[in-house]
C-alpha cells in the first residue's frame, strides 16, 4: 500500500510508524512518498501498489491520471484523504463541485474528523466508504512528561516568574497571524487589570514571536511595572508539561487545530473565539463541556475568562472533561482506524 503525500511534516512522522507496525501485523507493507505537482504516478509505483491513498487536493496533478486509471480498472484502488471542505478560506463554486467529484470518484475516503465524514456524505460518498481517523499527533511523550511533573518543579517555575495559582494561563504554539496574537496580548493586559497577579506563559516561536518578546519586556497594568507576559520560546515535551501542569487554561483565541489535543491530555481547558480559520480538530470541543467559546472582542474574551477562573467548580468541571477526552484521541487509535480501513479498500 502506498501513501502520496506532497510533504510529510515532522508530526506525521510517528504516525507513520506505527501505521508501519500495524500494517505489517495484518500482512501489508506500507510505502510513503512524496508527490510532486506533476509527477506521474503510473508505471513501477501504481504497478507495485496494491493500493494507492493520496490527500484530496485539487492542486495535486498527479491525482487526476491515478483517477482515471482506477475508473477503467487499469489501476490499483485509490482511497483519498483529508478534512473535508476547507475550513481556511470558502472555496469558489467551480472549485467547490471539483473537490466533490474528486471525492465520489475515489475508492474510499479517509476523513480527519467526524465532520469531514459529513462533508463526504453531502458530496454523495457512501457511508460505508468513509473512514473516520479522529486525527491527532502522537501524545506519548507529552503523556510521559506530564505523569512526571513534579510539585517541585512546578513551584520552581512560579517562584521564577512570579507565577499566582488560580491566575496563571497558557498559550503554546505557532505565533502567526492565524494564532491572533495581537488580540491575544490585548486580552491579557484586559485580564490584567481584572485580576491583578494574572500571568500568561508563552511557549512558542513563529514570525510574530517578536510581538510576544515586547510585550514581554515592557509595563504591565499595574503600579508596579511588571509584564503580565512571559515569553519562553519553544517547549520540549517536558517544559510544556510543566507549564500545563501550573497554568489553569490554555488561551488560544486564534486558530484551533491538533492543540485541541494536547488541551486533552494536559487536563487543561481551551478559552477560543469562534474563529473562521480553524482546524478540522476545533470540532472536538465543545462549549461548556471541555472547553470555552467566547464570542467579541479582547474585553469580551479578558471577562469570560476572569468569570471562569473564579469559579473553580465549573473550571474543575472543564479540566475533568479534558482528561476524559484524552483517551480518544490517540496515534496508535488513529492507526487502527486506517489499517481498517486499509483493509477495506484491499477487500473492495
Amino acid at each position: 500500500m502506498t501513501v502520496v503525500q506532497r510533504a510529510v511534516p515532522s508530526h506525521r512522522a510517528p504516525f507513520f510508524r506505527h501505521l508501519s507496525r500495524e500494517l505489517d501485523a495484518r500482512g501489508a507493507e506500507l510505502v510513503v512518498t512524496r508527490g510532486a505537482r506533476g509527477t506521474p504516478l503510473g508505471g513501477p509505483l501504481a504497478r507495485g501498489s496494491d493500493a494507492l491513498i493520496m490527500e484530496h487536493a485539487l492542486s495535486g496533478a498527479e491525482l487526476y491520471p491515478a483517477l482515471l486509471r482506477g475508473s477503467l480498472g487499469q489501476g490499483p484502488p485509490l482511497a483519498l484523504w483529508g478534512a473535508g471542505e476547507p475550513r481556511a478560506y470558502r472555496p469558489a463554486p467551480l472549485a467547490r463541485a471539483a473537490r466533490a467529484r474528486l471525492a465520489v470518484l475515489g475508492d474510499r475516503y479517509f476523513a480527519h474528523t467526524e465532520g469531514g465524514r459529513r462533508d463526504a456524505l453531502r458530496w454523495g460518498v457512501p457511508d460505508h466508504r468513509i473512514t473516520v481517523l479522529r486525527n491527532t499527533t502522537d501524545t506519548a511523550a507529552l503523556r510521559t512528561a506530564r505523569d512526571a511533573v513534579r510539585a517541585e518543579d512546578m513551584r520552581e517555575l512560579r517562584l521564577r516568574h512570579g507565577l499566582k495559582p488560580g491566575r496563571t494561563a497558557l498559550f503554546a504554539g505557532r505565533l502567526d497571524a492565524a494564532a491572533r496574537i495581537p488580540y491575544l496580548l490585548a486580552a491579557t493586559h484586559a485580564l490584567a487589570k481584572l485580576l491583578p497577579g494574572f500571568t500568561l506563559l508563552v511557549a512558542g516561536d513563529g514570525e510574530l514571536r517578536g510581538l510576544a518578546e515586547a510585550a514581554a519586556s515592557g509595563p504591565g497594568p499595574g503600579g508596579d511595572g511588571r509584564s503580565p507576559v512571559v515569553a519562553l520560546g519553544p517547549p520540549t515535551p517536558r517544559e510544556l508539561a510543566t507549564y500545563g501542569a501550573t497554568a489553569d487554561v490554555l488561551l488560544v483565541p486564534g486558530r484551533v487545530g491538533l492543540c485541541a489535543v494536547d488541551s486533552f491530555v494536559l487536563g487543561l481547558p481551551i478559552v477560543t473565539t469562534p474563529w473562521p480559520l480553524h482546524g478540522a480538530e476545533f470540532e472536538y470541543l465543545e462549549d461548556g463541556r471541555n472547553a470555552l467559546v467566547v464570542r467579541g472582542g479582547p474585553d469580551a474574551y479578558a471577562h469570560a475568562v476572569a468569570g471562569l477562573l473564579a469559579a473553580p467548580a465549573r473550571l474543575a468541571m472543564l479540566r475533568t472533561a479534558c482528561r476524559a477526552e484524552a483517551a480518544s484521541y490517540t496515534v496508535e487509535g488513529m492507526s487502527r482506524r486506517f489499517a481498517d480501513g486499509v483493509e477495506r479498500l484491499l477487500g473492495a
